[in-house]
């Protein structure tokens, strides 16, 4: 369900919905708690199990690095939405830039 979640939020920023800022600020939201308990689940393999997945791995770092690009969209959209001092009138940052 949590890739589905992030799935749908990035098509909605993507395809830069009105306010589109707050599906960018849920994403890195969700997506973050994604690689955090992905971080503590990598941590508990050799720790406790004392055994690796491999396909929990990749999922892990997937999740990671999910995390780490919509952490930056959603700067940059709180960016955009502060430099133009509407708090969020623009859809898509780069329409600020016009």
């Amino acid at each position: 369900a949590g890739y589905a979640t992030d799935t749908v939020l990035a098509v909605l920023v993507a395809a830069r919905v009105p306010r589109s800022d707050l599906a960018a600020i849920a994403l890195a939201v969700i997506a973050t708690i994604g690689a955090v308990v992905a971080i503590g689940l990598a941590l508990i393999q050799p720790l406790l199990v004392h055994a690796f997945c491999s396909l929990c791995l990749c999922s892990s770092a997937i999740s990671i690095v999910l995390a780490a690009g919509a952490l930056a969209e959603a700067r940059e959209h709180v960016a955009a939405a502060q430099g133009s001092g509407s708090h969020g009138s623009h859809s898509h940052p780069e329409e600020v830039a016009q």
